[in-house]
């Protein structure tokens, strides 16, 4: 994949146990019926399983990328509301990077946190991509 989304925040979401790809496939069918998620870029992908992930030796996953100033909200209240769905115990992995966020079905607490990680994320995200502030005795004067 070309990085031609500049700075934008790029998150690997699998789920650990879903051997056939069915809960990853409701998740992207959700994301994509969702009003405020449907511009969403999502990618699809598969890589080498980690050691104890079982998946038939690969990891499935979306990638969903998200410019700073995007959909962050939107992105969190439609997981979120995928996961209400979903029976409790189900867990979503999320990885941006080296982080890594694990959010389980039925459990609040856990997507209230996922939230802040998220909302954190893109304002580091945001903040990297902003141009340094000359100092005002650096300015040219007319």
């Amino acid at each position: 994949m070309t990085d031609t989304d500049g700075a934008a925040l790029r998150l690997q979401i699998s789920v650990p146990g879903d051997e056939t790809g069915e809960q990853l496939g409701s998740l992207r069918r959700w994301l994509r019926d969702d009003e405020d998620t449907r511009a969403v870029t999502i990618y699809e992908g598969r890589q080498p399983a980690r050691p104890g992930e079982l998946n038939n030796g690969w990891l499935q996953f979306l990638e969903i990328v998200l410019q700073p100033e995007g959909v962050v909200a939107g992105i969190v209240a439609a997981i979120t509301a995928w996961l209400g769905t979903r029976r409790p115990g189900l867990r979503l992995r999320i990885r941006d990077g080296d982080r890594e966020f694990e959010i389980e079905a039925g459990r609040r607490r856990d997507a209230e946190l996922f939230a802040e990680a998220l909302r954190q994320w893109t304002a580091r995200v945001a903040e990297s991509t902003k141009a340094p502030e000359v100092p005002a005795s650096s300015q040219e004067r007319d």
